[in-house]
């Protein structure tokens, strides 16, 4: 596993306390989620407000929720970024 990690490495990403500095590409390769996760997110949405939600759904939900919170963090900084 140490190993994955050492290969994985990108020494253009620099990591310093709680900031992480990633380059402009790969975080505009990272932003936007596509229709088919925003659907399945609202498809589980629906369910748990409902209570028809299975453990296994919530456990889903819960990791999409995570997901589009980074790209709205991704979406935001890429914004503030390119500001004059």
């Amino acid at each position: 596993m140490q190993a994955d990690a050492q290969k994985s490495y990108n020494p253009s990403m620099d990591i310093k306390g709680d900031t992480i500095t990633v380059p402009r590409p790969v975080l505009e390769g990272l932003s936007g989620i596509s229709a088919t996760f925003a659907d399945r997110m609202h498809e589980l949405l629906d369910k748990n407000s409902e209570g028809t939600i299975s453990m296994e759904e919530k456990r889903i939900l819960e990791m999409l929720v995570k997901v589009a919170k980074l790209d709205q963090v991704v979406t935001l900084a890429l914004e503030i970024s390119s500001r004059p």
